[in-house]
């Protein structure tokens, strides 16, 4: 089903629990407490949206999306000159269960939905994502952009359609559920805190690998010890932060030598490295071969 919602809307039609639907909504002030009926994904177009889930604060911008499931409690609030334009997309859990079952068991025709239910329970790690990065975002994007042509228009969409948006979101989930379940921690609510704190310090690294980088100060601002923050990045990346660092500044030296415009000095200063005989010593550990080998 395929509806526009905005401040004038008079009524929300009510579904099944459980059931597929699509709204574009075109709201400039908005408060509403969410009780999340089923599989939701909340995505900005234009303006930002102010939501809390589970007690966690996220501004989601334009191009970005939210995701929550029906054991989410949380609100939003949008308080907007102009409308701020989204889209709410509600997916069957049992979809998403279904879909998850059939790429991680293609050989089995009726696996055991029970037996694999991340989307449906208090598992499941509701967050924030860009839609650039994104399987899910691209496929959100191309949707805004059909919709946004005329909101009004009697938009349909097949079984096919909703089968296609649960395969790209099972597709980016995947890594996640692993590196989720990796954590050791009792308590589901515990282990996605961790992974919150862990991925912020995994952004900072990705955005400063170049910068200085002194892990006791990462790990403070990501309200961990060092050690911990050692151990959890380790555990759930499979290398150390450090580690990480310099595979990032060795895979940026090769596309630098590649371009061939940059002597060997020089790009060892440029991707973070105190000396070339640092650098060519890390370079052949990790390629199997030295720098000057690309460069020629």
């Amino acid at each position: 089903m395929y509806s526009v919602f905005t401040n004038t809307t008079k009524s929300v039609i009510q579904l099944p629990p459980r059931s597929n639907l699509i709204n574009y909504s075109l709201l400039s002030e908005y408060y509403c407490k969410i009780p999340f009926r089923s599989f939701s994904i909340k995505y900005v177009s234009g303006g930002y949206e102010r939501y809390t889930i589970n007690s966690t604060k996220f501004k989601v911008d334009s191009g970005e999306y939210i995701l929550a499931n029906n054991f989410s409690n949380g609100s939003v609030e949008i308080d907007s000159r102009v409308p701020v334009t989204g889209l709410c997309i509600d997916l069957s859990p049992d979809l998403l269960n279904d879909v998850m079952c059939s790429i991680l068991y293609p050989q089995t025709a009726n696996p055991d939905l029970s037996a694999k239910s991340f989307f449906d329970s208090d598992e499941f790690y509701e967050n924030k994502f860009n839609s650039s990065n994104t399987y899910l975002g691209g496929m959100l994007s191309k949707l805004d952009l059909l919709l946004s042509k005329n909101p009004y228009e009697n938009h349909q969409f097949d079984s096919s359609f909703y089968f296609h948006i649960a395969e790209q979101l099972v597709k980016d989930y995947t890594p996640i559920v692993k590196q989720l379940r990796s954590i050791p921690s009792v308590k589901s609510q515990t282990r996605k805190d961790l992974y919150r704190k862990l991925l912020a310090g995994h952004d900072f690294l990705i955005s400063n690998f170049l910068n200085e980088i002194h892990i006791s100060q990462v790990a403070a601002n990501c309200g961990l010890s060092e050690y911990y923050f050692y151990r959890l990045f380790k555990t759930v990346y499979g290398v150390s932060p450090m580690q990480f660092v310099i595979q990032k500044r060795l895979y940026y030296s090769k596309l630098l030598l590649l371009k061939n415009k940059c002597s060997i000095a020089e790009v060892a200063l440029l991707s973070g490295f105190s000396d070339i005989h640092s650098f060519s010593k890390a370079f052949k550990k990790e390629y199997l071969v030295a720098p000057s080998t690309i460069l020629k």
